[in-house]
């Protein structure tokens, strides 16, 4: 083989190499941003629904573990205080299900849908408990359907952080 025909075989060797490597390169960086990027939005959604859940739980039990069962026997400051920050959570926790329904398979956009739905449920039941007149006594059905929704929210949430970790 002549030094010419040498010379040009090993510079368009050099060059399909130096292609493929940045290919490579390029293609690794992506994937890695993209589970960067799940991360984030997983991350994102268990410390919003988390603090949701904690204070949802917590409202729940000053409307409905008063000392008289069922009527309401509470500070409404701070069932109006925690109720506010429930909201304000809420829009982020919203958020967060988006991004996690764009970054996500299915297993893990199910749960965190599900879960956002029983947060609305569970808000808007709260607040309307709220808005009663104190002497109204709230029926031991509702009381039953507000804890099975709180233990189908902490299943989701505990659903969807197992299937979270198989993604990332």
């Amino acid at each position: 083989m002549d030094q010419g025909l040498a010379a040009i075989l090993g510079a368009l060797a050099g060059a399909v190499a130096t292609g493929l490597g940045a290919y490579v390169a390029a293609k690794a960086t992506s994937r890695l941003s993209k589970r960067q990027a799940r991360r984030e939005a997983y991350k994102n959604y268990l410390l919003d629904l988390a603090q949701v859940r904690w204070r949802l739980d917590e409202v729940h039990q000053l409307i409905v573990g008063s000392p008289i069962a069922g009527t309401f026997q509470f500070s409404s400051g701070t069932v109006d205080e925690r109720l506010s920050e429930i909201e304000s959570l809420s829009t982020s926790l919203e958020r967060n299900t988006v991004a996690v329904g764009l970054e996500g398979p299915s297993t893990v956009a199910e749960p965190a849908h599900f879960a956002m739905v029983n947060v609305i449920y569970l808000r808007s039941t709260l607040n309307q408990w709220r808005a009663m007149d104190q002497a109204t006594r709230i029926s031991e059905e509702e009381i039953q359907y507000t804890n099975e929704l709180i233990q189908d929210l902490i299943r989701a949430s505990a659903m969807l952080e197992k299937e979270a970790r198989k993604h990332l």
